[in-house]
């Protein structure tokens, strides 16, 4: 269990689980276990957990949010097909605007072709880091019908589901394209 291959293997369990809970147990609580283990130990990591003083990466704030109310307004004018209305909403509301078009947005991501430019685009786009992009991202997967094209989409769903559990440079820090 202490060899580095080991880490490789808890990323791609975490990469496999569908819900942030399941994966946040493989990146927080497993992987920093073994890590410390590695460096001082079986025993001494274990008492370091029981204590409480192994380090656990610390997710990213969640930077991105739409409220409730600006979607149902938003919504409503959708609804009553209400052109005007829409446009005034998505130039008041940045985060709206950035909500609605994050399809668009997970297509820019999903087409990088670095740790750089995916890193770039991550900082620039927070909205991606909502959990609504996981089902965007889903969707696309699953319309894909090249498999490598479905994978990728998936590997990128999983980056994005650990970057909301431990942040995006730890992530990325483990990351291939």
């Amino acid at each position: 269990m202490l060899h580095r291959d080991v880490k490789t293997m808890h990323y791609e369990l975490a990469d496999r689980q569908v819900d942030d809970a399941a994966r946040a147990h493989v990146l927080q609580k497993r992987l920093p276990l073994l890590q410390r283990s590695r460096e001082i130990g079986v025993d001494a990591a274990f008492e370091e957990l029981a204590n409480g003083k192994i380090k656990i990466p610390v997710p990213r704030e969640a930077s991105f949010e739409v409220p409730l109310e600006t979607l149902q307004k938003f919504q409503a004018a959708l609804a009553e097909q209400d052109e005007d209305r829409i446009h005034q909403m998505l130039e008041s509301s940045s985060e709206l605007a950035a909500f609605v078009a994050l399809p668009e947005t997970v297509l820019l991501l999903v087409n990088t072709g670095s740790l750089v430019e995916t890193q770039h685009i991550l900082g620039q786009h927070p909205e991606l880091l909502h959990p609504t992009a996981d089902r965007v991202l889903t969707d696309l997967a699953q319309s894909q019908t090249n498999e490598a094209a479905r994978r990728k989409v998936e590997k990128f769903r999983a980056l994005l589901g650990r970057c909301r559990v431990i942040g995006v440079a730890h992530a990325l820090a483990s990351y291939t394209i």
